[in-house]
């Protein structure tokens, strides 16, 4: 893991602003000034460097940030972040200094609810650790993981060790796969691969390396049980309920889908989705191309509702056809976001 971290910061040491108080990663903007951009680039690295730090890895970037950390925060130097107002970017950001700062002298209180939680969030990952694409902020991709690198990090035994260490491992070395990186290794907006229009308007150039909080478990000690434990495959049932979700997930060949009743808005595309939706691992998700066809409206989903035979899916009545992705797509609108 410890690698895979210095893969992803190597592109970037060369990319600071003045006073190391901020990354240029990009050219196009968010919703927030390019101050507050390259300020949440600079902070989302920290994610991964602070549990690295933590453990005496890393020690090269370390002048680098401590210079952009005082900088940022020093009202009379010209790189000074600036104050904060309501709503401000910045404020996410700070979740990631103030944790820096915490690996120095604490930990995070195990939580029963997380135990609780952990239990249904294994049947989101299939088994070799692709999860499903559900919600908004899809191009965060890796931070799927996250939750069960700080279950490891807080001492929450939720799980055996073996399972967690197969669900971050897993879901990263899925990831490290596919074509998510620019021509000069950054990440990208996007989700299978580059793709703006799976972004958010909060997503600036920085936005993906929220993905690092992956990385927490880096702050664990080479004796932990975590790194000790073999990698282990959950034995899960065939189906599970999340009713407070409106949720079933269902698993086939050590595969997820997971359906949906409700309305839900999307934040990346604008549209709702159907009251009976389903996201699956291997058919991963698409994103909408102007137009009034069926095949232009982005059927992220492993199934597509079919009104009455002849219409979009072909089948009877109110029947869920499958939706396969060949060599050319129905319409030609779109390619699917990986998967």
């Amino acid at each position: 893991m410890e690698r895979a971290l210095l893969q992803l910061l190597e592109p970037v040491k060369d990319r600071f602003t003045e006073g190391n108080a901020g990354l240029h990663l990009g050219d196009f903007a968010a919703h927030y000034g390019e101050r507050s951009a390259r300020m949440e680039a600079f902070s989302r690295m920290l994610w991964g460097l602070a549990p690295l730090w933590s453990q005496g890895g890393g020690l090269k970037y370390l002048p680098l940030f401590r210079e952009g950390l005082a900088n940022g925060t020093d009202l009379e130097h010209p790189a000074y972040w600036g104050p904060v107002a309501g709503c401000d970017q910045k404020i996410v950001e700070m979740d990631a200094i103030a944790t820096t700062l915490m690996l120095c002298g604490g930990r995070l209180a195990p939580s029963e609810r997380e135990a609780r939680f952990a239990q249904d969030y294994l049947y989101w990952f299939e088994d070799g650790g692709r999860a499903v694409p559900f919600g908004r902020s899809l191009t965060y991709r890796f931070g799927q993981c996250a939750f069960f690198s700080a279950l490891a990090f807080a001492g929450v035994e939720a799980l055996p060790w073996g399972v967690v260490k197969s669900r971050v491992l897993g879901n990263l070395r899925d990831w490290f796969a596919q074509p998510i990186f620019s021509s000069d290794c950054l990440l990208t907006v996007g989700y299978g691969y580059p793709n703006l229009c799976v972004g958010e308007n909060y997503n600036a150039p920085g936005s993906p390396y929220w993905a690092l909080k992956a990385f927490l478990c880096l702050a664990l000690p080479e004796e932990h049980p975590f790194w000790r434990a073999e990698e282990e495959i959950p034995s899960l049932d065939p189906l599970r309920s999340l009713p407070k979700a409106r949720m079933l997930i269902a698993r086939s060949g050590g595969r997820s889908i997971s359906s949906r009743r409700g309305r839900a808005a999307c934040a990346s595309w604008g549209r709702w989705a159907p009251n009976m939706r389903s996201w699956s691992t291997p058919a991963g998700s698409a994103s909408p191309s102007p137009g009034g066809t069926a095949w232009r409206r982005g059927p992220s989903t492993a199934v597509w509702p079919s009104a009455r035979r002849g219409r979009t899916g072909g089948g009877p009545s109110g029947a869920l056809m499958p939706f396969r992705w060949g060599k050319t797509t129905p319409g030609g609108a779109f390619p699917p976001c990986g998967g």
